[in-house]
C-alpha cells in the first residue's frame, strides 16, 4: 500500500473562513482559484451562473458536471465573455455532461489522446510557472454507473496520464468516512484503493450536497492530488442546485494577463470656474498667429490648451471590470452575499433555527433573481415591439444580442509607381490624398507653379467662395455638443468644449480661417 505524502495538511471550517488569504464573502484573493459543482442543468440556470463566473465567484477555471447539454445546443448559447469552452455531451439521453470554463488567458489545452471514452470526463493541461505542467481531470460518475467497471476505466486513463502534476475533481457518488461521509458505499472503497494506487491525496472533507430539507448531508464533490502542496484553502459555498460549489486556491504561479486600464478625466472633481478665468486672463492667441500652417498652429494651440487643461481637470485611472447583467442589481448583490453568510452560520452551529433562515433567504434569492430577469425580459419585449420606434430598435437590439459588428476592412498593401510596397496607415493616407489630388488638378504636369498655390477653377465653372462664419455660430455649436461623444486622438472632449466654448470660439474661427 502506497503511504500518502506527509505534507497533506486539510484547514479545518473554522480557520479555513478566517484565513487571511480570504476576503469576508468567502472567497480566496491570491493565486488561481478553480471550482467545481454539479449544476443539474445549466440550461436552466445559465443566467445566474455567467453572472456569478463574471462578478461574484472569480475563480479562473469552473467545472459543472450534470450540465444535461445535448450536441445540437451550439457553443455559441454557452459562451461566456474572456473564458474558454470545454465541453462534453452525453451522446444519448438528456442527463450527465460536463462542461470546462477557463480563463483565456490561461491558455490551457485539451488532452483528447488521454480522455475515456467509456466515462465522462474532461482533461486539460496547463502551464505553470512553478511547478511544471498541470494535468486538471474532470469527470462524473453516475450514480447507476457500476462502481467497478468506471474506476477500471478511470484507473487505465490515469495510467496513461505523463508524469507530472494531477487534480482529479468531480462528482464520483462516492462516499467514504475517510472524508467524513455518514453512510460509505462500494464507490467510496473503489475510490480510496484508486487515491491509493496512485497517491493521491483527497483534499474536500466537508458535505458538498444536502437534502431538500437540509437535515443529512453527504460529501460527493471532490478534490484528489499527488500534490498536496499546491492546494491551498478548500472552500464548499452555498448550494447552487443540491450540491455545494467547491472552490480551492492553487500555490502556483501561473501566467496572469495585464489589466486594461485607462486614464480618464475626472469631471466631478474639476475646477470650472478656475479654468474658465485662467483661459479669460492667458492669451492663447499667440499659439496661433505667425504660423506657417493649420496644423501648426492646431499642435500649439491645443498643447497649450491641454496645459492649462490639466491644472484644473483631474484625471483618474480606471480598469475594465466585467459587465453586470442589467438585471443585476446592487440589491440583488447584497442579497446573495447575505445568503452565504447565512449558509456558513447554519452550517457551522447546526441549527434548525438557522438552517430555516437561510432557506428562506435563499428561495426568496432565487424568486427575485428569476422576477428581475422576466421583467427585464418583459420590458425589452414592450420596447421592441412598440411601434414609435419602428423597425430601428428591432435591428439594434439584434445585432446586439448576436454580437454582430459593422464590418470593418483595412486597406490593403499599396505599390507606388517605382514598385516600392507600402505598408503603414500614414504612408497609406499621404498616398492616396497625393493620387487623388492629382486626379482634380487642372494643371499640366509641365506647368512651373508653387505646389501650395490653389488650383484655378475651370473657366466654365461658376465662381464661388465660402461664406465667412461667425463667432455666434461656433459658439451655438459648442454649447449644443454631445457630451457622450469620444474625444479622438486629443485630451479635449465635448464636455470641456462646451465648459469653455465662451473663451475659445474666437480662437476656433483663427484656425478655421486659416485652413
Amino acid at each position: 500500500m502506497t503511504v500518502l505524502p506527509d505534507t497533506l495538511v486539510v484547514t479545518g471550517a473554522k480557520n479555513r473562513f478566517t484565513s487571511r488569504n480570504m476576503t469576508s464573502s468567502g472567497r480566496p484573493t491570491a493565486g488561481l482559484s478553480l471550482c467545481q459543482l454539479n449544476c443539474r442543468s445549466l440550461i436552466s440556470r445559465f443566467s445566474y451562473i455567467e453572472q456569478m463566473i463574471l462578478t461574484e465567484w472569480k475563480c479562473q477555471i469552473v467545472c459543472l458536471s450534470e450540465t444535461w447539454l445535448s450536441p445540437e445546443i451550439p457553443d455559441a448559447f454557452l459562451s461566456i465573455p474572456s473564458f474558454s469552452l470545454f465541453r462534453r455531451d452525453r451522446p444519448r439521453g438528456n442527463h450527465g455532461g460536463l462542461i470546462v470554463y477557463a480563463s483565456s488567458h490561461l491558455g490551457l489545452r485539451r488532452r483528447n489522446d488521454l480522455e475515456d471514452p467509456d466515462i465522462e470526463c474532461v482533461i486539460l493541461e496547463l502551464s505553470t510557472h512553478s511547478s511544471g505542467r498541470l494535468l486538471l481531470y474532470f469527470c462524473y460518475r453516475p450514480p447507476s454507473y457500476p462502481p467497478e467497471i468506471f474506476f477500471n476505466h478511470l484507473s487505465s486513463a490515469l495510467s496513461k496520464c505523463p508524469p507530472s502534476s494531477l487534480i482529479l475533481m468531480g462528482d464520483f457518488n462516492a462516499k467514504n468516512r475517510q472524508w467524513t461521509s455518514a453512510q460509505p458505499n462500494s464507490a467510496g472503497n473503489h475510490l480510496c484503493a484508486l487515491l491509493e494506487d496512485f497517491c493521491l491525496a483527497q483534499c474536500v472533507t466537508e458535505p458538498t450536497r444536502y437534502s431538500a430539507d437540509c437535515q443529512s448531508s453527504s460529501t460527493l464533490d471532490l478534490l484528489a492530488t499527488n500534490r498536496p502542496d499546491l492546494i491551498g484553502e478548500i472552500l464548499v459555498s452555498d448550494p447552487v442546485s443540491d450540491h455545494c460549489r467547491v472552490t480551492a486556491r492553487l500555490l502556483a504561479s501561473f501566467r496572469c494577463p495585464k489589466r486594461k486600464s485607462f486614464l480618464i478625466s475626472d469631471y466631478n472633481k474639476a475646477d470650472w470656474i478656475g479654468l474658465r478665468a485662467k483661459l479669460h486672463e492667458t492669451n492663447l492667441i499667440d499659439a496661433i498667429i505667425d504660423k506657417p500652417d493649420v496644423n501648426s498652429a492646431w499642435i500649439s494651440w491645443s498643447s497649450k490648451f491641454c496645459e492649462i487643461l490639466r491644472r484644473f481637470v483631474p484625471c483618474k485611472t480606471v480598469s475594465l471590470r466585467p459587465k453586470n447583467k442589467v438585471w443585476m442589481t446592487s440589491s440583488l448583490h447584497k442579497l446573495s452575499r447575505q445568503k452565504m453568510r447565512l449558509f456558513r452560520r447554519a452550517k457551522t452551529t447546526g441549527s434548525e433555527t438557522d438552517w430555516d433562515k437561510y432557506k428562506q433567504c435563499r428561495n426568496h434569492c432565487n424568486a427575485e433573481f428569476k422576477r428581475r430577469k422576466q421583467e427585464y425580459v418583459s420590458d425589452l419585449h414592450q420596447d421592441i415591439r412598440c411601434e414609435m420606434h419602428g423597425s430601428r430598435r428591432w435591428w439594434n437590439k439584434a445585432k446586439a444580442y448576436a454580437k454582430i459588428s459593422a464590418p470593418t476592412s483595412r486597406i490593403p498593401d499599396l505599390e507606388t509607381g517605382d514598385g516600392k510596397i507600402v505598408r503603414s496607415d500614414t504612408e497609406k493616407a499621404e498616398l492616396l490624398a497625393s493620387f487623388f489630388s492629382s486626379q482634380c488638378s487642372s494643371r499640366s504636369s509641365d506647368e512651373d507653379v508653387d505646389p501650395g498655390a490653389p488650383y484655378p477653377l475651370p473657366e466654365n465653372h461658376p465662381n464661388f467662395r465660402f461664406r465667412l462664419i461667425s463667432e455666434g455660430e461656433v459658439l451655438k455649436i459648442l454649447l449644443h455638443l454631445p457630451v457622450n461623444k469620444s474625444s479622438g486622438g486629443h485630451e479635449i472632449t465635448n464636455k470641456v468644449l462646451r465648459e469653455t466654448g465662451l473663451f475659445i470660439a474666437r480662437l476656433l474661427i483663427y484656425l478655421i480661417f486659416q485652413s
